[in-house]
């Protein structure tokens, strides 16, 4: 009598590769190398760091297709998984292993090169783009089998999220998800935990109701209190974890009391953050309430207008502090982020803040002018500076307010949008 065909698969597993723990680790190596900056612009869960300049890559790290090792065990994995959808059940390390790979796969084909090591700078497009088709496919099939799903799931696995160890009796996407949430101190896994958890709640046809028992979670996990009794390694994790999971829960959330409160209280957190705090707390806090701002052309309120204003003072004043040298470049990339997000509900409210919005601003275009036009594209601050323009410029065609047109005098800006209107 021939064995089943999950003994087989098994079987091909434990000849043809590595223990799944260490292909894992070997994997999560590339993933924690810092991103290439420019992909910070497109995802707000990669941070906006300088690049690593110690680690060197070699040709001999790659075969002849432009494959590292951990690369060819992931397509492996993949062909497995192509073969034996049911794999993932038993074993969601497979899975877990080709999201890394695919999704590092999506930044190398974002930005040539950002691959971080896993693949080549020549690695053919078309391959990694079959890597991602093939993986989507995978994570397709897994999770239509927990499309039925009620609250009490998602209330388990917040629970097991909270404890730091699966259940006896949890599935293979419970499972994933706590996986992934323990490797959340770097960005590929986090963005990994969000992805899974957003398509999960839309092909459940999640409701209010799950929605906010997640976001109960995240904001659990920003818990100043609680904070102080995590090891020091969960702490570079926590905020990363409520950053994805407020991102997911945006869609759902965006229009209700619950959410509002979200953004008030994460807004009121940002305000009680010293300057010689801002690299530390300051820059998670930033990231946390520019996350949870409405899309540009959503009609919901962000912020109330005065707690908005206290906002851009505050941050306004660490870009001005006798500190202020000691402040990480990510911070005015975040606080540029912040200025473009409640620009808007400040726009008819004259001060100081917008001449550090305009002072930003113009020290973005200064920045990305003096380094050179070949690495231009290459600075997120450019991009922020570009998108405070629009936002000001976008004003001054919908605002009649005198107080509004004061400022932008600076530049011209609303004498001449409103000329070309």
């Amino acid at each position: 009598m021939p064995s089943h065909p999950l003994i087989q698969a098994d079987e091909v597993i434990r000849r043809i590769l590595p223990p799944l723990p260490n292909i894992i680790d070997r994997v999560s190596r590339f993933a924690s190398r810092p991103p290439d900056i420019t992909l910070s612009i497109v995802d707000p869960l990669i941070p906006c760091i300088p690049e690593d300049t110690n680690i060197t890559i070699h040709t001999s790290d790659f075969d002849i297709r432009g494959r590292s090792e951990p690369a060819r065990y992931a397509e492996a994995i993949v062909c497995l998984l192509r073969v034996d959808r049911q794999l993932v059940n038993t074993q969601p390390e497979l899975l877990q292993i080709a999201l890394t790979a695919k999704t590092i796969a999506q930044d190398a084909l974002a930005v040539p090169g950002a691959s971080r090591g896993l693949f080549s700078t020549g690695f053919a497009a078309e391959h990694l783009s079959d890597l991602i088709r093939e993986t989507d496919g995978a994570l397709s099939y897994s999770l239509a089998s927990r499309n039925e799903v009620q609250l009490d799931w998602h209330t388990s696995i917040i629970q097991q999220l909270r404890a730091g160890s699966p259940w006896a009796s949890s599935d293979f996407l419970q499972r994933l998800l706590l996986a992934l949430a323990d490797g959340a101190d770097n960005d590929v896994s986090v963005r990994i935990f969000r992805d899974v958890l957003s398509r999960h709640l839309r092909q459940s046809g999640a409701g209010e109701a799950e929605a906010d028992a997640w976001l109960t979670y995240a904001l659990s996990l920003i818990d100043r209190g609680k904070l102080k009794a995590l090891h020091s390694h969960l702490l570079s994790i926590v905020p990363q974890l409520a950053l994805a999971i407020i991102l997911v829960v945006k869609p759902l959330l965006l229009d209700s009391k619950s959410f509002s409160t979200a953004q008030n209280r994460l807004a009121n957190a940002l305000t009680g953050i010293p300057v010689k705090q801002a690299n530390t707390r300051g820059i998670p806090a930033l990231r946390l309430v520019v996350a949870s701002a409405p899309p540009p052309d959503a009609a919901s309120v962000f912020l109330p207008q005065q707690r908005a204003l206290f906002v851009l003072r505050h941050v306004s004043f660490w870009l001005t502090d006798d500190g202020a040298d000691d402040l990480a470049e990510e911070i005015e990339y975040r606080v540029a982020e912040l200025y473009n997000a409640v620009a808007p509900i400040v726009q008819d409210r004259s001060g100081a803040h917008w001449d550090s919005i305009f002072d930003l601003m113009e020290s973005g275009l200064q920045v990305s002018i003096a380094i050179g036009i070949e690495l231009i594209i290459r600075t997120p601050r450019l991009m922020i500076s570009k998108l405070i323009l629009s936002c000001i410029r976008a004003s001054c065609f919908c605002s009649k307010s005198e107080t509004f047109a004061i400022p932008t005098r600076r530049y011209g800006l609303c004498g001449r949008a409103r000329t070309s209107k």
